[in-house]
């Protein structure tokens, strides 16, 4: 695995290589190793005979011919809620063309400048720039704040440009911003490399933990897939990297910690503390950022260990912390379910251990939202399941929605108990059964059968699979409750429910309520906003003033450890049910 990584492909163990959860499988066309204990367990007997083997579990001693799995085209959200602002970047460019000194005037050429632009300081780059630059001639001065940082040749006024990173634990989103105009200019998605040590934060946690170089390990593959990202929609736009001069970052706070080369180990223990949570500043060589090294790259505020930056960007995008009478509500459910409730007058929020099963790790057939993912799935009396795929292509495994979906149709329509598990066969009706199949003897619901799926085999919902579901729901579900409760309000009383993220924004929400995610007397007041998180980055790129918004949001916010609420384990327990 770690070779085939290291070679650029894009391996996925959603388990940090610890051969449990089957997605790093590839096919060995030549003399393929002794199948290990892992192997046996995930893959079966026809796989096995095939050549089939988890790249994690055998070293590579001799000449192979590996075939991989496709992983489809990555289709990460990128667009998001659209809240006007005014334009009010930090960073500006004038085209000058001083007059020729004379003796009657004295002034040094930094003052001329000032006079000219209504600055008041230089940098030390930028006045040995202005020393070398031709002052016959036009030339570009780029300031911040009034401080001159930089001096062009020529006139590059239009060459003005930013960007705003949403690194999430799956999917990482750059968007490319004209500060000029306040114009997307261009966008990029690829998956965060990170994912080869772990499908979510605590077991990249743990890799920098157990190894020395893992911390470094887990900066420099983010830091290479963003330079990459930023080589590559710099090239197609025909712009230089150096046109960009800021940079704007949100993501959960372990995912900062990460991207800055900081520790996050205090985060996945007792009491949860992050080193910082406020807003930081660097320039892009402390980071190694491939931009204007006079620019600077801005981390927006976190709340705690586990309510990052992205959840204040996702309240930038809506105004969450202007809204008046009523309360409302913003989930943002990934790995974690975070969950804020309130309006101007103050801000709860609490984070919930959600685990991955909605981004398809611990799912026998999840995956992301890529070509073939079963996205929806609608359950007729006939017999019959009437499924949609991403792209409409050939089903390939099981994405979130998809999942939510399937669960819901097996609650609404009896194939499991209120408790999870499956009826039992002899209780079934005739079209009930021709749905059903066997995974290792026990039950398990057929999705799309062999003739359909891209792999010719039928691809399935074991009781396993459900346990999962039931985890990241009952967490939801517990959170939501416990924090309406602490702010004193019924159900009722809640304004608008913003949902947040690409999960959050194809799932359905009769089938959330269905399974009990959400309350029933929330289903209608569901707004959908997806990538809420980059919207609020890129706000806070174009407008200056919008960063001291996200500072406001951090003070008004007061978070809720849940794991110190006795009622929490109880609630969550309940909440399992469905």
């Amino acid at each position: 695995m770690n070779l085939l990584v290291d070679e650029g492909f894009d391996i996925n163990p959603f388990c940090g290589g610890r051969g449990v959860c089957g997605k790093c499988r590839v096919k060995i066309k030549n003399n393929p190793p002794e199948p290990s204990r892992s192997d046996t367990k995930i893959l079966d007997p026809r796989e096995l005979e095939e050549g089939y083997r988890l790249s994690c579990q055998f070293n590579v001693e001799s000449e192979l011919e590996v075939v991989l799995d496709e992983d489809g085209e990555i289709t990460g959200l990128t667009t998001g809620v659209v809240t006007e602002t005014e334009l009010a970047p930090e960073f500006k460019k004038a085209c000058i063309h001083l007059e020729k000194p004379v003796l009657e005037d004295p002034r040094d050429f930094v003052r001329r400048v000032h006079d000219e632009l209504d600055t008041v300081d230089i940098s030390l780059m930028g006045l040995k720039e202005l020393d070398h630059v031709n002052k016959k001639k036009p030339f570009t001065v780029l300031s911040r704040e009034g401080v001159i940082v930089g001096v062009e040749a020529g006139d590059t006024t239009k060459e003005l440009f930013g960007l705003a990173v949403d690194i999430g634990t799956t999917v990482v989103v750059v968007y490319l911003m004209d500060l000029k105009t306040g114009e997307e200019v261009d966008v990029k998605t690829f998956y965060n490399p990170q994912r080869r040590y772990g499908a979510d934060v605590i077991s990249r946690v743990n890799h920098s933990i157990q190894h020395k170089s893992g911390l470094g390990e887990l900066q420099n593959v983010l830091l290479e897939g963003i330079n990459r990202s930023i080589s590559e929609i710099c090239s197609r736009n025909g712009i230089e990297n150096e046109s960009i001069v800021k940079t704007v970052v949100v993501g959960n706070t372990i995912m900062l910690h990460t991207l800055a080369g900081i520790n996050a180990d205090s985060i996945a223990r007792i009491p949860y503390i992050p080193v910082f949570s406020d807003a930081l500043r660097f320039s892009p060589a402390e980071l190694k950022l491939e931009a204007n090294p006079r620019g600077e790259v801005h981390l927006l505020p976190s709340i705690s260990g586990y309510i990052g930056a992205d959840v204040i960007a996702d309240m930038l995008a809506v105004k969450f912390h202007t809204l008046k009478s009523v309360s409302n509500m913003l989930i943002d459910i990934g790995t974690n379910g975070e969950i804020v409730l309130g309006n101007k007058k103050g801000i709860v929020a609490c984070s919930t251990a959600a685990g991955p099963a909605f981004e398809g790790a611990n799912i026998t057939f999840g995956m992301a939202g890529t070509t073939g993912a079963v996205s929806e799935l609608n359950l007729e009396n006939e017999g019959k399941a009437y499924y949609k795929t991403v792209e409409d292509k050939p089903a390939r495994g099981i994405c979130g929605s998809g999942l939510l979906d399937i669960v819901a149709e097996l609650c609404r329509l009896n194939f499991i108990k209120p408790t999870g598990a499956f009826y039992p066969l002899e209780e079934m009706t005739s079209w009930q059964k021709s749905l059903m199949t066997e995974n290792n003897g026990n039950p398990a619901f057929r999705v799309v059968g062999s003739e359909e799926s891209a792999s010719g085999k039928d691809i399935i919902l074991t009781q396993k699979d459900i346990r999962e579901v039931q985890l990241a729901k009952g967490a939801i579900a517990a959170g939501i409750s416990i924090l309406v409760e602490e702010v004193g309000l019924d159900y009722e009383q809640i304004g608008t429910v913003f949902l947040a993220g690409g999960f959050g924004n194809y799932l359905n929400p009769s089938s959330a309520a269905e399974i009990k995610m959400i309350p029933a007397e929330l289903e209608e007041k569901v707004l959908r906003i997806g990538n809420a998180a980059g919207a609020g980055a890129k706000l806070a790129l174009l407008n200056k003033n919008l960063e001291r918004q996200a500072k406001k949001i951090k003070e008004l916010t007061r978070y809720v450890e849940l794991s110190v609420k006795p009622e929490f384990q109880e609630r969550f327990v309940s909440a399992m049910e469905f």
